[in-house]
């Protein structure tokens, strides 16, 4: 697993920080924990295909899994991610793909 966050939220989320003046505390700033593998998933039902990776090299399975908890900064300054990493990922990859058949 790995944590995502859209650009937007974690600027968002700085911002905040910022504002609130909080001192001497350490935070993760985190999105949606999600594997690789849920995410090509979610691709390939949208794109109703089989995906294929490339890089044989690298193993699904062996990579390093990170989740991150982030339940405390979010409750102490109020905030809440507006965006959805995997429908994001859906939109770009639609986007794309009518660009790349123009």
């Amino acid at each position: 697993f790995r944590s995502y966050i859209h650009v937007k939220d974690f600027t968002d989320v700085f911002i905040k920080l910022m504002t609130k003046k909080l001192r001497n505390k350490i935070y993760n700033v985190s999105g949606e924990n999600l594997s690789i593998k849920q995410i090509i998933s979610h691709l390939e039902k949208y794109l109703n295909e089989k995906m294929i990776i490339k890089d044989k090299k690298i193993s699904l399975r062996t990579l390093s899994s990170h989740k991150v908890k982030k339940s405390r900064l979010y409750k102490e300054i109020n905030f809440y991610p507006k965006f959805n990493i995997l429908n994001y990922t859906i939109k770009k990859t639609k986007n794309e793909i009518r660009l790349f058949k123009k």
